[in-house]
């Protein structure tokens, strides 16, 4: 197993958590080549924070940049990926902690399956039957992401099952071959924290034809602040409905509109009319702002 892979962790204002996350990446059982660190802050506690942790933890090969001038999450991403020289690259967000084994059990996987992105599951996802269920029977392909996974990841351990492909990776637990960087990057006009992995997703497969993404349900993370719905409803709808007049696809606006279906009737079952006014200026919000 070539072990050789660098981690690339983004930041905003969240100098603690990022502090959790880095001891848990210190307990691993492999370590990385290099840990970049992209801080957007225009303070310098995280970074403070950051640098002693290092000293104390004696940890040298690392880089830390400063990126105030052109802040969003994918163009950091890109920042980092440029100072990636490994085979793979890793990419966590500030706010996730990895058990100790989640670096070997997702580069098992790339050896195993030669694919061009592993992802590892979220152990502490919440389970809402109801809103899940609704979930996974009106959305598909772009518009599904990997809560089933998560939420059932110990069922597929039972069965002996420790990897799958799936249809999209998210961007804060996973891991890419770097190679795959020289003919993609993350789209830097969507500069906030959502749908970016999944822009990402679509024109990966686009590219190289193949959908050869998987999951790992070996490669356990936890999220530290324990919040399924971080996207809110209208945040939601907004960044789905953006996506698809992004590139005018007829099957993706077909799986659009099957997912906001879904997520309609869900609401009407409820009697949650308030989210169904969200979703309504959500879905004009992305009309407006249509970014291409």
């Amino acid at each position: 197993m070539n072990n050789k892979f660098d981690l690339v962790i983004c930041t905003y204002k969240r100098p603690n958590t990022i502090l959790k996350c880095l001891s848990s990446v210190v307990l691993n059982n492999l370590k990385p080549k290099s840990i970049i660190i992209i801080d957007q802050n225009f303070d310098n506690v995280t970074k403070d924070y950051v640098i002693n942790f290092f000293f104390k933890n004696k940890i040298k090969n690392y880089k830390y940049f400063k990126n105030i001038k052109r802040r969003g999450l994918t163009i950091s991403k890109n920042i980092a990926i440029k100072y990636c020289k490994s085979e793979h690259i890793f990419f966590l967000d500030d706010d996730i902690k990895i058990n100790k084994l989640f670096f070997q059990n997702c580069l098992s996987v790339f050896n195993k399956f030669q694919c061009d992105g592993v992802s590892g599951v979220i152990t502490n996802y919440q389970n809402e039957k109801f809103k899940n269920f609704f979930f996974h029977i009106f959305n598909y392909q772009e518009y599904r992401d990997n809560r089933y996974n998560f939420i059932n990841y110990k069922k597929f351990i039972s069965k002996k099952i420790f990897a799958r492909k799936v249809y999209q990776v998210p961007g804060g637990i996973t891991a890419f071959k770097r190679t795959i960087f020289n003919k993609v990057k993350f789209d830097e006009k969507l500069i906030t924290h959502n749908y970016e992995d999944v822009d990402f997703n679509y024109r990966l497969k686009k590219i190289f034809k193949k959908n050869r993404l998987f999951i790992s349900y070996n490669a356990m993370a936890e999220d530290l602040l324990t919040n399924n719905n971080k996207s809110k409803i209208e945040t939601r709808v907004y960044f789905m409905r953006l996506l698809s007049l992004k590139y005018s696809n007829f099957k993706l606006s077909m799986f659009f509109y099957i997912s906001l279906f879904g997520m309609l009737i869900s609401k009407l079952i409820s009697i949650n009319f308030n989210d169904i006014f969200k979703m309504q200026r959500g879905y004009k919000k992305a009309k407006i702002k249509r970014i291409y």
